[in-house]
């Protein structure tokens, strides 16, 4: 039962440090699409 619980411990740990990271780069391309449009508006 512990070894269980360990796994599904480090499991759960392993799932919000992936949520984190999806955030990120989530907020990265978020950016990254304002960053483009306002190049494309000025050159327009």
């Amino acid at each position: 039962m512990f070894v269980a619980r360990t796994k599904i411990t480090n499991l759960e740990a392993e799932v919000a440090s992936l949520k984190d990271k999806y955030e990120e780069a989530k907020s990265h391309r978020e950016r990254a699409e304002v960053d483009l449009n306002a190049q494309i508006l000025s050159k327009g």
